[in-house]
């Protein structure tokens, strides 16, 4: 019976100073944000922490890993800070879009969780930096943009422009924008000179299928000597337009000369071929 007590009070010894220890880690754990950052060629959001618990000595392996959890979890709260200031468009940021809909608000804290580990440095020996990434584009089931495709409430009849005869050859459109003041966005509306519509999200089919949800509404680049070969899916036609300049508060949007846009809507294999998410816009 006496030995069952020791080793009874021994275990329980053993559970109060891990926490003792525990508790006295984090009280001494400090942590640096980095600048959180969009890639708009890939849809992804990173963003970094550095979490240190200022000792002179090295720390236990049980410490790094509070390091870690600690730095994580700050660096997802960056994220999902950068997330909501993403542009939805021209007029709006992503955070405009959510405020109206509990239910996304929910998902995208649940996707920005769901952040994926990049990286792990040690800068010193009481100190973890990790870099954490979100997608916003990739399967169906773990998509953040298909998701707001699919919840975007509006929806407008496909405009129709019969003004040039142009034939059937283009399959893709590029839009030069770049030296024009443009603010990538996730959802840009590309208008003509008059203000009409050319692509917009309300054009937009809501089913799961939508190839938009693999390459997001628009595709960016910065290479604009292999745009082919970045996007093999493209087609081999893509039609070359110039950006006038940008449209909306936030400068998320384009527009472009109405007689690019006549074309673009007077050529029915064109006009499929946008709603297939085969635009790329070049930016800065």
């Amino acid at each position: 019976m006496k030995s069952y007590i020791t080793v009874l009070f021994l275990f329980i010894s053993l559970i109060v100073s891990s926490q003792t220890i525990i508790g006295d880690i984090n009280k001494n754990i400090s942590v640096s944000i980095g600048k959180p950052s969009v890639d708009f060629t890939t849809y992804t959001i990173y963003s970094d922490a550095v979490a240190d618990f200022g000792a002179r000595n090295a720390i236990s392996s049980e410490a790094q890993l509070m390091l870690q959890s600690q730095a994580e979890q700050e660096t997802i709260k960056l994220i999902y800070q950068e997330l909501c200031n993403v542009l939805f468009n021209g007029d709006e940021t992503v955070y405009d879009f959510l405020s109206a809909n509990i239910y996304l608000q929910a998902y995208s804290l649940d996707e920005s969780k769901k952040s994926r580990l990049v990286s792990i440095s040690y800068p010193t020996r009481t100190s973890i930096k990790v870099v954490m990434a979100l997608d916003l584009i990739g399967d169906m089931e773990n998509n953040i943009i298909q998701r707001y495709i699919n919840d975007s409430d509006s929806y407008e009849p496909l405009p129709v422009v019969t003004y040039f005869e142009v034939g059937d050859s283009y399959d893709s459109l590029v839009i030069d924008a770049r030296n024009i003041g443009f603010n990538p966005s996730l959802f840009p509306t590309i208008y003509d000179v008059d203000g009409n519509m050319i692509h917009n999200i309300s054009f937009v089919s809501k089913s799961t299928n939508n190839t938009m949800g693999k390459h997001g509404f628009v595709r960016y680049t910065k290479d604009i000597k292999n745009i082919n070969k970045v996007y093999d899916d493209l087609g081999k036609n893509p039609f070359h337009v110039v950006a006038w300049n940008p449209r909306g508060r936030l400068g998320g949007d384009l527009v472009i000369g109405n007689e690019d846009a006549s074309i673009v809507l007077s050529t029915p294999k064109l006009k499929q071929a946008i709603r297939d998410s085969k635009v790329v816009i070049i930016i800065d």
